[in-house]
């Protein structure tokens, strides 16, 4: 099982920020980003 990793870009950084902001769950946020909502947890954790 080889799963390619690719990085957020800044624009979706910025919109996980805004929709974190706001009060949007990660599953949310991962629905509209069109991310793993794993991807999207383990961003709000690092960063915010």
């Amino acid at each position: 099982m080889n799963h390619q990793y690719e990085q957020l870009t800044l624009k979706e950084r910025y919109q996980i920020k805004g929709l974190n902001e706001l009060g949007f769950s990660a599953i949310v946020i991962a629905t509209e980003v069109e991310r793993s909502n794993k991807m999207i947890a383990r961003e709000l954790q690092l960063v915010y």
